[in-house]
């Protein structure tokens, strides 16, 4: 499970969730298009691996753009 980043309020969750997701999904269809160059378990242990290693590493995020609110 992703930690929840919200509480801290350096990260929206929902969207630490979705950038999550997409990037899983994109290391899966690299898979598939590279001809499956993995063993489906070696695969499988590198995924859950970078997620592991994503969700131990404290995350800040600086906001950049000022609001245009008035």
């Amino acid at each position: 499970m992703l930690p929840d980043l919200s509480q801290s309020g350096s990260v929206d969750h929902e969207l630490f969730v979705i950038y999550h997701s997409t990037a899983i999904t994109a290391l899966i269809i690299h898979w598939i298009q590279s001809g499956f160059s993995k063993a489906s378990d070696e695969m499988a242990e590198q995924l859950l691996n970078i997620v592991r290693h994503q969700t131990d590493q404290r995350i800040n995020v600086k906001t950049i753009f000022k609001s245009s609110a008035a």
